[in-house]
């Protein structure tokens, strides 16, 4: 298993933070972005659809209408932390 780079880690890191480690739990996207100050949101977004792409994170359904998104920490996303001892 290839580690992640760091701002991936750090967005993967802060998305299990908001949810309690749950995967059960959605995270709204403005959430993450509040917690990943130091980087702009368009960046973010983008950490957001990699994570999603590699199966760390899933996109919840919204309702439409709606100018947000939910994600959810898979638990290969948990188990991804866990292995690489960064909590």
């Amino acid at each position: 298993m290839d580690p992640l780079q760091d701002d991936l880690r750090n967005i993967l890191n802060i998305i299990a933070d908001l949810a309690n480690n749950n995967t059960e739990h959605a995270v709204f996207d403005h959430a993450i972005i509040a917690e990943s100050s130091n980087l702009p949101p368009y960046e973010i977004r983008n950490y957001l659809d990699e994570l999603k792409s590699i199966g760390l994170i899933q996109e919840d359904n919204k309702p439409t209408g709606t100018n947000f998104r939910l994600y959810r920490i898979t638990r290969e996303g948990l188990n991804r932390l866990e292995n690489q001892d960064i909590r």
